[in-house]
């Protein structure tokens, strides 16, 4: 019965969707006392009844009850019981399931918490959540059932859940992933609401805001741990592969923080009114276009969790179909209200201008990436031969670009609203900062082009923060700081990191400029459901007589018949060295590559910040009030 009960509850959840999509409707006039406490009602119940269908699915994990095909084919009965609980979303239809979760809390929170939004914008919101649930739990419904059971039913011991995703990093991404996509529904969502109420001004800006943050800060985050997992659990040790599912997940992040800066110009000046819907409708498309590459089989991926055209068609018309009402409610915005006046004062000291070449380069990023992305799909639906678009391509184009984005960061920090003239002491700490920051990447790695530009611009960004602030401006501090730790950490360990690759036994010792890497010996671990061999490393550096013990494992899976790469990392804060096995050749040596990363950290650590600013502003009650937000507001007002 749990997994006839989990249907249930599930089927019921796209009723009461349905019924929030239309009751709002039905209120139309603000004059309406009834409708906020039975939408408040029923946005609870919604959630209660997916929380309660997700938490059953959990429960059939948990218990390994094969007779539910889901469980059968991703747990094991030696799979420990935490990845009994990560395997619920670790596969299409329980990752769809969560994402339902994520949808009736995010309906929830519009319904419940206090925000800027009046009660006509916030009832025409819950009604556009309403239909987004309706459209993904049908889709759920009709072609990726989580409860179908597998009958007739005898006792198995399962499939197991599929070895790369048997760790803690993977575990928390995909909810967390999960939690920006929906988040920018919401965003969507009240973007329709005011398209449709007609409240398209600097108060709708206000109340969107904090959304967006929230929603942005969480893809982010997201967005890291899958970069994170990459990094150690492939044996590539890289951050960033241009992997074209990693690819997905980061332009709905550039359109994103192109749509936050937008909101806050919207919200401080009144301008980048028409151009602020655009945003939230294309950036929620993003999300979209994100959810149908990964589950629609278009794409061949260690990301991808399904390989169905029928689900991908399904996907396809839910964002064809959401977006073109959107555009449809936005041209009718465009026929009956006048755009805010167009931008004729360009001047250095206006902080519009350089929030205006903000967007221009990021929305340039984004289509940068998204050209690169898709253009392999063109050629093979339109059948004039297979190409591949690799990383010189994204390198190449989307560099300069980010150099522009990063100069105009700091730019906008510099200036105000008012566009009042900088006096020209102002200019000489973001400068000053970024030659000396260039000067000590020069002195410390060496004199690369990548990390001395790199090291200049992320000077130039923090010597544009280096005047006082408090409140909401902390926020944005914190974000631009972060951006800046994040542009470092890329050109450094982009152009100074050192690589090799040889055949190592035991006694044998290979020197990798800062470091020194000595093979000690090996042994052989059992694990819970799977059988490792283990190398044992001694890591010197600097010169040290003292070495560090290192540990990398080649791990197999035997009921999935999967080897696995578990690498070595001697983590420190200005740098990693990474040892991976490769193949075991037949004299007992093994291939191993060895790396040395300078500031690799310093990307994760700088998008935590960014996202942590991110929050800080949509907490911040003067963001809220006064227009001053967490990513594009800076200390000159």
């Amino acid at each position: 019965m749990l997994a006839e009960t989990g249907h249930l509850t599930l089927a019921l959840w796209c009723a009461a969707s349905a019924a929030l999509a239309v009751l709002p409707w039905l209120w139309r006039s603000a004059d309406a006392p009834a409708a906020q406490p039975l939408l408040r009602t029923l946005a609870v119940l919604q959630l209660g009844l997916i929380a309660t269908s997700f938490a059953l699915l959990v429960t059939a994990f948990v218990q390994l009850d094969f007779s539910v095909e889901l469980v059968l084919q991703h747990a094991h009965v030696d799979l420990p019981a935490l990845y009994r609980i990560t395997a619920t979303w670790g596969n299409h239809e329980g990752s769809m399931l969560m994402w339902l979760l994520q949808l009736g809390l995010w309906s929830a929170a519009l319904a419940l918490l206090p925000s800027r939004m009046d009660e006509v914008l916030r009832r025409s919101a819950l009604g556009c959540m309403g239909v987004l649930n309706t459209g993904f739990g049908l889709f759920s419904l009709i072609t990726s059932n989580p409860f179908e059971r597998h009958l007739p039913f005898t006792e198995l011991q399962g499939a197991d859940l599929n070895p790369l995703l048997q760790d803690l990093a993977m575990a928390a991404h995909p909810p967390m992933l999960y939690a920006g996509y929906v988040g920018f529904a919401a965003v969507f969502a009240i973007a329709c609401g005011g398209l449709i109420s007609g409240r398209i001004d600097r108060t709708w800006a206000a109340a969107l805001r904090p959304w967006a943050n929230v929603a942005w800060a969480l893809l982010g985050v997201g967005i890291a741990l899958g970069s994170w997992w990459a990094y150690y659990e492939l044996g590539w040790g890289g951050w960033w592969f241009w992997d074209p599912v990693e690819n997905a997940s980061l332009m709905p992040w550039l359109a994103g923080a192109a749509l936050l800066h937008s909101l806050a110009v919207m919200q401080r000046s009144g301008h980048f009114q028409h151009w602020s819907v655009l945003l939230a409708i294309l950036t929620f498309s993003m999300s979209m276009m994100g959810t149908f590459l990964v589950r629609s089989g278009v794409l061949t991926s260690v990301h991808t969790f399904a390989n169905d055209p029928a689900r991908g068609l399904f996907l396809l018309g839910l964002m064809l179909f959401f977006a073109s009402v959107a555009l449809l409610l936005y041209g009718r915005l465009v026929q009956r209200q006048t755009a805010s006046a167009p931008i004729t004062d360009f001047t250095l000291h206006a902080r519009l201008s350089a929030l205006l070449v903000n967007n221009f380069t990021l929305i340039g990023l984004l289509g940068i990436v998204l050209l690169g992305t898709l253009f392999p799909l063109a050629t093979q639906v339109l059948d004039v031969g297979h190409y591949s678009v690799g990383e010189n391509y994204f390198n190449t184009l989307s560099a300069p670009v980010a150099g522009v984005m990063l100069l105009a960061c700091g730019w906008g920090a510099l200036t105000s609203w008012r566009g009042e003239p900088i006096p020209w002491r102002s200019w000489a700490p973001p400068a000053g900062a970024g030659v000396l920051l260039a000067l000590g990447v020069g002195v410390i790695w060496g004199w690369h082009p990548l990390g001395l530009g790199a090291g200049a611009l992320s000077g130039w960004i923090l010597g544009s923060l280096w005047r006082p602030a408090g409140g909401v401006q902390w926020g944005m501090r914190l974000a631009h700081f972060g951006l800046a730790a994040g542009a470092l950490g890329i050109g450094v360990t982009g152009a100074h990191s050192v690589e090799r690759e040889v055949v190592m036994g035991p006694g044998d010792i290979l020197d990798l400029g800062p470091v020194r890497v000595e093979f000690v010996g090996e042994s052989v671990v059992e694990g819970p459901n799977y059988r490792a061999n283990q190398v044992l490393f001694s890591l010197y550096r600097g010169g040290s007589e003292a070495g560090r013990n290192l540990t990398a494992q080649k791990r197999f899976y035997p009921v999935r018949g999967q080897w696995m790469t578990e690498a070595g990392i001697a983590a420190g804060f200005w740098a990693d060295s990474y040892v991976a096995l490769g193949e075991r050749r037949e004299n007992g040596a093994w291939a191993v590559r060895v790396q040395h990363k300078p500031l690799i950290r310093w990307i994760w650590f700088g998008v935590g910040l960014m996202g942590l600013g991110a929050f800080v502003g949509a907490l911040s009650r003067r963001s809220r009030r006064a227009g001053v937000g967490a990513v594009a507001e800076s200390p000159a007002t």
